[in-house]
């Protein structure tokens, strides 16, 4: 009787939700697949819990850190053992080298998750020793080919790259309708509102949209990130006619944000910006996109919309783009029909990406 290979066991040491964005989203997805994997998973949430950076939120991320590095000295016995885990992006990288320092040292084979561009659009000292402390036998998982490529050139250590595209993670089941017939054009923005995710270039936008003679109105969603984006959203509430603010969505409250959009507008200039789940979920639903050359949104929207290059007037390229597409609807039509394709395109290659990815985590 020929002896079965024992599973490895896999430690998840990342942020789940709450709060929801991106990065927790994607690893939610992980770990559920994890979880039904034949594999032992052991998942550690190091999630503060909120998304304003105080001492409540460093103390929460430091004890969470803590019980991390016990799960690793507990789990160091194992034989076939691995760590999944995201690269932190500013102070957040500190944890990144306690876990390092303890995985590499007790044997766990690394995979690293990289969710923001900021490190691999230009070098970071600190990124450059933490992908040096992980050794050329680490897995790096990035969200594109070219970010794969960026991330190799910019650190010769990262020998080893998969690439999963984020386009799975978006629910397409719960869609539901995908009409957009609406009396006046309406555009949306969906973020952990902010000015560096473009809260008021969106609302300049929708204003010089109006002034220009088009019949359109902005609806924001998502939580205020900051004092700032709350006294945005106070100056524009007794403006009903032209702007909509509906919170934080989730679930199909969410979905119905999305179907309800003509545009979806992400003027962002985040320096951490990759690949946005929310572009995603816009052209899920056939929504063209017009957003900034931020990090690898080029690549991502493609001919779904309009890229505003960086050093250029949002509002002012939105506001022609948007009377182009109103005096000419089949090009409009055009770009959501080139969102359809290009959506399913990239959910058929995200799902393949992902069947490689389980593998070769869970394999012993």
């Amino acid at each position: 009787m020929i002896p079965q290979k024992r599973q490895p066991l896999v430690m998840v040491i990342a942020a789940m939700p709450p709060p929801v964005h991106g990065q927790s989203a994607v690893t939610e997805a992980i770990v559920t697949a994890l979880l039904k994997s034949s594999c032992r998973t052991v998942v550690v949430d190091t999630s503060p819990g909120r998304l304003k950076r105080n001492w409540a939120y460093h103390t929460a991320r430091a004890r969470k850190h803590i019980v991390a590095l016990t799960r690793v000295l507990w789990h160091s016995f194992r034989r076939s053992k691995r760590i999944y885990t995201v690269v932190e992006s500013g102070s957040g990288i500190g944890y990144n080298f306690l876990v390092l320092l303890a995985a590499r040292a007790l044997g766990y084979e690394l995979f690293l998750h990289h969710h923001t561009a900021r490190h691999i659009k230009q070098r970071d000292k600190r990124a450059g020793f933490l992908l040096s402390l992980a050794g050329e036998d680490a897995t790096h998982i990035v969200l594109s080919d070219s970010m794969a490529a960026d991330l190799k050139k910019m650190y010769p250590n990262a020998k080893k790259t998969m690439t999963l595209h984020n386009a799975r993670t978006i629910e397409t089941a719960s869609l539901g309708d995908l009409q957009h017939c609406h009396g006046e054009l309406r555009l949306g923005l969906l973020s952990n509102l902010s000015t560096e995710k473009g809260l008021d270039t969106a609302i300049s936008t929708c204003l010089s949209a109006v002034k220009a003679g088009l019949s359109a109105k902005l609806i924001l969603a998502g939580p205020l990130a900051d004092h700032a984006a709350e006294e945005s959203v106070e100056r524009i509430r007794d403006h009903e006619d032209l702007f909509e603010y509906r919170g934080p969505l989730f679930g199909k409250a969410k979905a119905r944000f999305f179907q309800d959009l003509d545009v979806f507008l992400f003027p962002t200039h985040y320096p951490h910006e990759a690949q946005p789940l929310v572009v995603l979920e816009a052209m899920a639903v056939h929504v063209p996109v017009i957003a900034t050359d931020q990090g690898y949104i080029r690549e991502l929207v493609g001919d779904c919309g309009v890229i505003v290059p960086k050093g250029s007037d949002f509002a002012q390229t939105a506001v022609k783009i948007l009377e182009t597409w109103h005096k000419d609807p089949a090009r409009f039509e055009g770009a959501r029909i080139h969102c359809c394709e290009r959506f399913e395109r990239l959910f058929r290659d995200s799902e393949n990406q992902f069947f490689d990815f389980l593998k070769a985590i869970t394999t012993a």
